[in-house]
């Protein structure tokens, strides 16, 4: 039952960011309101990942994406994730 309820309420989050997401569409932005729905997503999907034990699978989507999505863009995606990298890791 408790993964029951763990799906409804990620899915309740997913909805109430999109909400979030629509309203500043509109104007109506709420940057603060905005960042508490995004963080409360990434919360229950945290959550989604470790239930379905995924964590590995979710990082390679995520990789994969990226450079697909670099690639599309027309930047090299192996030196923009080097120059990543460096910056994040203070080289």
């Amino acid at each position: 039952m408790a993964l029951k309820n763990q799906i409804k309420k990620c899915a309740e989050e997913c909805a109430e960011l999109i909400q979030a997401l629509m309203k500043n569409e509109t104007g109506d932005e709420d940057v603060d309101h905005i960042a508490e729905e995004i963080a409360d997503v990434y919360i229950t999907c945290r959550q989604m990942e470790l239930h379905f034990d995924c964590c590995g699978k979710v990082v390679g989507e995520i990789k994969r994406k990226i450079k697909r999505q670099l690639d599309r863009m027309g930047y090299d995606p192996d030196e923009v994730m080097r120059e990543t990298m460096i910056a994040y890791n203070g080289v």
